[in-house]
C-alpha cells in the first residue's frame, strides 16, 4: 500500500507541475506553429489526466483531491472560455463551410460541464454523490471532446489554411494566457 501511494502521489506531483511543463513547451510549439486543433487537444489530454489522478486520489487525502478539482475546474473554464470567445464566433462566421455543425450545441455542453462544477466544488470530495458526479462530468466532456475531435476538428482542418489554424491557435493561446493571470490573480 505505501508503494502503491508512493507512486500515486509521484503522479500527482507530475500532473500539479504540468502547468510549468507546459509553459516550457510553449516556446517549442511557438516555433513550429501553434495549430488550434493541436492546442485543444492538448488541452482535452490534461483534463483527462487530472480527471485520472482526481479518481486515483481518493486513495490519497481530501487535500489532494481538492487540489486536483481546482485544477480540472480551472482547465475547463479556461478552455471553454477560450472556445466560447474565439473559437465558435470563428465557425459561426464561416457558417457557409462548417454546414452540419451545431455551434449551439457546443455552448449547451459547456454550459452542462460548468454546471455540473459548480455543483462538484460545493460537495464533500469523497461523498458518493460527488464520485456520481464525477462520473457524469466525465462522460459530459468525453461525448463534447468526441464531438470536437471526430466532426469539428477534421473540418476546421480540411476547411482552414495552415496559417489560419495557425492564427486561430495563436489568438486562443494568448487568451488563455490571459486567463490564467486572471485566475492566479
Amino acid at each position: 500500500m505505501a508503494e502503491r501511494r508512493s507512486k500515486l502521489l509521484m503522479v500527482l506531483g507530475g500532473i500539479a507541475t504540468g502547468g510549468a511543463v507546459m509553459a516550457l513547451a510553449w516556446p517549442l510549439l511557438k516555433r513550429r506553429g501553434m495549430c488550434v486543433t493541436s492546442i485543444l487537444k492538448k488541452d482535452h489530454r490534461l483534463v483527462s489526466a487530472l480527471i485520472f489522478a482526481w479518481e486515483k486520489a481518493r486513495i490519497v487525502d481530501i487535500a489532494a483531491r481538492k487540489a486536483l478539482f481546482r485544477q480540472i475546474r480551472n482547465q475547463l473554464s479556461i478552455h471553454a472560455e477560450a472556445e466560447e470567445e474565439i473559437l465558435y464566433p470563428t465557425i459561426r462566421n464561416m457558417s457557409s463551410v462548417f454546414t452540419g455543425i451545431d455551434i449551439d450545441d457546443a455552448f449547451r455542453e459547456h454550459w452542462n460541464i460548468k454546471s455540473l462544477l459548480y455543483l462538484i466544488e460545493r460537495m464533500e470530495p469523497l461523498s458518493a454523490e460527488t464520485e456520481g458526479k464525477m462520473r457524469e462530468l466525465k462522460e459530459a466532456i468525453a461525448t463534447h471532446v468526441a464531438e470536437e475531435e471526430g466532426g469539428l476538428f477534421p473540418l476546421i482542418e480540411e476547411a482552414m489554411s495552415k496559417q489560419q489554424q495557425q492564427e486561430l491557435g495563436a489568438r486562443i493561446h494568448e487568451r488563455k494566457l490571459q486567463l490564467k493571470r486572471t485566475i492566479a490573480a
